[in-house]
């Protein structure tokens, strides 16, 4: 995982790994964090699409699922005993979280290493 995150990696990484290591009582994996992972997976691929094998996109995809069923089980708890609209008004936060972040993306992608 360390090779898909940005140069800024090792903040984040302390990140995730401080939230994989959180009890399944009050688990929570911070909305912030999530779109930033998200954004450094898409740079990272635009980056790099021109080195890519066939065989390896596949690979950097599969090495978000852990990520992904982390954001997700912390999405369940916190909506589980919500109602519709409430939950709704979360996927919404979702969404105006990724619109909120989107200079670190314009920033990150016009960047050069």
């Amino acid at each position: 995982m360390k090779s898909i995150l940005t140069e800024r990696t090792q903040e984040k990484v302390n990140e995730i790994e401080k939230v994989a290591s959180q009890p399944k009582k009050g688990y929570f994996f911070p909305l912030e964090l999530w779109v930033k992972i998200i954004y450094d997976y898409i740079i990272f691929y635009h980056r790099f699409k021109h080195v890519f094998m066939e065989m390896s996109l596949p690979s950097v995809l599969e090495s978000m699922i852990p990520l992904y069923f982390g954001f997700t089980a912390s999405f369940v708890l916190k909506t589980k005993d919500m109602s519709n609209q409430e939950a709704e008004e979360e996927i919404e936060n979702i969404c105006l979280e990724f619109g909120k972040q989107k200079s670190y993306l314009v920033k990150m992608w016009e960047q050069r290493d």
